[in-house]
């Protein structure tokens, strides 16, 4: 997976970005949980949580914390 610099920051980014802001909400646990895996595998670490409705679920924050043990 190619990186890149995120702005000003210095900060080390993969190319893409895995957005979990349907988790919970529209991706059950296991398909996220899936997901997830496929795409850390793959070389992806830059991964967007933020925090919307996601029925209870913050973001997916609570789903990607599962599926990264």
């Amino acid at each position: 997976m190619s990186e890149r610099t995120l702005g000003r920051t210095g900060l080390r980014i993969s190319a893409l970005c895995l957005g979990c802001w349907r988790f919970g909400a529209e991706t059950d646990a296991e398909t996220a949980t899936a997901v997830i895996h496929h795409a850390v595998d793959r070389g992806v670490f830059f991964i967007d949580t933020a925090s919307i409705d996601s029925r209870g679920v913050s973001g997916g924050g609570d789903l990607l914390c599962r599926g990264v043990r």
